[in-house]
């Protein structure tokens, strides 16, 4: 049970951190854009 939630926790962290690096790349578009 708890290697399930250890498990759980990265693929949410990894998750994240894609979703961070989209968000990044999106601002960084907006602001060349302007």
């Amino acid at each position: 049970c708890k290697s399930l939630v250890k498990n759980f926790e990265r693929t949410l962290n990894h998750a994240t951190a894609k979703i961070n690096l989209c968000f990044i790349r999106l601002m960084l578009k907006r602001l060349a854009n302007e």
